[in-house]
C-alpha cells in the first residue's frame, strides 16, 4: 500500500534535481536569492542539516522551506563514519552558537571538509 506521506515527500525532493539543473530558469534564480549567501544558495544541498535545524533557518518561502526540510529528511546522516570526509557548513553536527553555519569566504577559497582545516598528522588545526 502506497504510504501517502513518503509520497509527497519524494516528490518535494524531487523539486532539488530541478533546482540543481535548470539553472539559467527565473525561477530557479528567484529561490537562489532566498537561500542566498547566507545559506550558500545551491550549497546547502550537498550539507548535513536535520529536520529541527532546517526549520530554524529564516527562509520566507515556505515552498522552498519543504523542499529543504523533506531533502534534510532523506539526506541527513547522524553517524560519522568518516570525519575527515564531514561537511563543515550548515552542518547539524558542527555548530556554532547551538547553529549550523555557513562561511561564504571560506567556501568559495575550497575550505569545505574537515580534513582542510585540520592535520590528522600533527593533531591540530591549520
Amino acid at each position: 500500500m502506497l504510504d501517502i506521506d513518503k509520497f509527497i515527500q519524494t516528490l518535494k525532493c524531487s523539486w532539488v534535481k530541478r533546482l540543481k539543473f535548470q539553472l539559467y530558469s527565473k525561477w530557479v534564480q528567484l529561490y537562489e536569492t532566498m537561500l542566498n549567501k547566507k545559506y550558500g544558495e545551491q550549497f546547502i544541498f550537498k550539507c548535513n542539516l536535520n529536520a529541527k535545524d532546517t526549520e530554524k533557518l529564516e527562509i520566507k518561502s515556505r515552498c522552498l522551506k519543504d523542499i529543504l526540510l523533506a531533502w534534510s529528511n532523506v539526506n541527513f546522516k547522524d553517524d560519522i563514519s568518516n570525519i575527515g570526509k564531514e561537511i563543515i557548513w550548515n552542518n547539524t553536527n558542527i555548530k556554532s552558537n547551538i547553529k549550523p553555519f555557513f562561511l561564504q569566504d571560506w567556501a568559495d577559497k575550497g575550505t569545505v571538509f574537515i580534513e582542510h582545516i585540520y592535520d590528522y598528522r600533527n593533531k591540530q588545526f591549520f
